[in-house]
């Protein structure tokens, strides 16, 4: 009993291929917008949360004139 399987033997026979895949460079132009675009909603969605929670100054007290 010295063959081996045919499946065993198909195995051994099989070459493996490496196809490389050449993708474009990725458009720093573009990116760099996003990047800015975020961070600048990002920003202005901060000012508004600071802004909510400050009294505006007319609804300070009226300290009376000593």
């Amino acid at each position: 009993m010295s063959e081996e399987p045919e499946h065993t033997a198909s195995r051994r026979e099989r070459k493996l291929t490496v196809r490389a895949v050449h993708r474009d460079e990725p458009d720093l132009r573009r990116i760099a917008e996003l990047m800015i675009r975020l961070a600048l909603e990002d920003a202005g969605r901060t000012r508004v949360d600071v802004r909510a929670r400050i009294k505006p100054p007319t609804l300070q007290p009226i300290r009376a004139a000593s």
